[in-house]
Formats: structure tokens, C-alpha cells, sequence
């Protein structure tokens, strides 16, 4: 299109950032998860706390992972056991009603820089475990899947 000196119509945007955003689903692909309030807190810990146990698969290997955070992105954070950090986050509805499916745009700090990723589901808090999945797919150089995937093996549930 650009090539053609035509504009991209707002179709053609929104397929390129679907393709940019939402597409990315390797080396890390979300597939469950189960949120509880309980299980977490010690003794001498008074805060409220979720454990995430979610299951990813990593190089097509099913990998379940469980985490404890101040919410699910903490808890999921938390399992991955990765040095990021998140920066940013925004949640968007995509349209009106309470079955709108929910847009999740996440900003992760890494000591590669910034990794930015995004999630769409009906579940508000499957949308942000797809979006840190996203962002951290977009960052991780493919040469690292192995490695990923036999860090994870090690430290699964």
C-alpha cells in the first residue's frame, strides 16, 4: 500500500497491529490459569495476595507454572521467575455492554529495554496474562526458546 502511494485504511492498521501485537504466540503460549485468594500469604504476611497457577506451553511443551502476587500479573510475574519488571498498563473495553471483550496493552522493562505487548479476551485478567505472554514473545530472540523452555521445566508446579 505504501509502495502504491495509496493511505492504509483503518482495516489494514488494525490488521497490522493484530499481526504485531496479538499474533506473536511462541515461544510462550498461554493456555489456562486458576486464581485464588488463598495459598499465598505467610504468617508474618498481611497483605492480600493471589496465587496464579497457569499452564503455558513453551515450544509446544505443556509447562505448568504457579506464582503469588499482589494480583495476576504480579503472581504470573512471580511464576515466570524472568528479570522484568512492568512499566506500563491500560485496559481498554472494545465496545459497550458487560460481555465487551477486553484490550490489555502492557509496557515490561528487561535489561534488553522495553518489550510491549497486548492481549484481547473476554476475561479481563486472561487479556493481561495474554498480554504479558505477547510482550515477552516480541522480546525474547528465538535463539533463547530453548533455554526458556528448559528453565521453566525446572521450576514447574
Amino acid at each position: 500500500m505504501d509502495e502504491q502511494g495509496t493511505e492504509f485504511s483503518a482495516h489494514d492498521l488494525w490488521q497490522i497491529w493484530q499481526q504485531t501485537y496479538l499474533s506473536p504466540s511462541t515461544p510462550l503460549k498461554y493456555v489456562s490459569h486458576e486464581l485464588t485468594d488463598s495459598g499465598c500469604a505467610s504468617e508474618s504476611d498481611t497483605s492480600d495476595s493471589q496465587q496464579l497457577t497457569v499452564t503455558m506451553e513453551v515450544n509446544q511443551h505443556a509447562v505448568t507454572l504457579a506464582g503469588c502476587g499482589n494480583g495476576p500479573i504480579d503472581a504470573l510475574l512471580n511464576a515466570l521467575d524472568l528479570d522484568i519488571q512492568v512499566h506500563g498498563y491500560e485496559e481498554r473495553s472494545l465496545s459497550y455492554g458487560s460481555d465487551a471483550q477486553a484490550l490489555t496493552i502492557v509496557e515490561l522493562t528487561s535489561v534488553n529495554g522495553s518489550l510491549h505487548g497486548a492481549g484481547i479476551h473476554d476475561n479481563i485478567v486472561t487479556s493481561s496474562l495474554l498480554a504479558i505472554a505477547s510482550a515477552i514473545n516480541r522480546g525474547i530472540p528465538t535463539t533463547d526458546d530453548s533455554l526458556m523452555l528448559q528453565r521453566f521445566k525446572h521450576s514447574a508446579v
